[in-house]
């Protein structure tokens, strides 16, 4: 009788309404960190800001890329959708990563140095490729070890699960 009147008197949650309210939160998320990247990049390429001016957001940006992360590994979720996700997919996305974040950088210092890029192609095309390597290199290390952590962490919850089973 006392557990009837808790659940009368306390509001039962609807999974759907509970389903929104997740979903929306994760959009304000997504926002708050594109409005940060965003902000990042307005200050050091528009700005000129030192990086002292910005450091909180690139502080927020990787801290809360790394939360999510390790929380989604914890709670057991895949970190990965695809099934088909392997090294493979780790390479390209370091490449794709790389030749995305050298083309940005060096049409920003095309933008911002002109004078002394178009003197020296030379110099030019040998910054985007260091800046290539070592941005994709980063990116590799950064992949290569949550592939490595989230692959361990679906394989024992396999195991468990595999166990139980007996």
């Amino acid at each position: 009788m006392k557990n009837m009147k808790n659940i009368i008197n306390n509001k039962v949650t609807d999974e759907r309404i509970l389903s929104e309210k997740r979903r929306i939160g994760n959009e304000a998320f997504n926002v708050l960190i594109y409005m940060l990247l965003a902000s990042i990049f307005i200050q050091e390429y528009l700005f000129k800001a030192p990086f002292s001016q910005y450091a909180v957001e690139v502080v927020c940006l990787i801290v809360s890329y790394f939360f999510v992360i390790v929380r989604t590994v914890k709670s057991g979720n895949d970190v990965y959708y695809e099934k088909k996700y392997s090294q493979k997919n780790v390479v390209m996305g370091s490449i794709v990563s790389g030749l995305a974040v050298a083309a940005v950088t060096t049409v920003l210092n095309w933008v911002n140095y002109d004078e002394l890029m178009s003197k020296n192609l030379g110099n030019t095309v040998l910054i985007s490729l260091i800046t290539f390597v070592s941005s994709a290199v980063l990116v590799f290390v950064v992949l290569e070890l949550t592939y490595i952590v989230n692959k361990k962490k679906q394989d024992k919850i396999k195991s468990e699960l595999d166990d139980n089973e007996d």
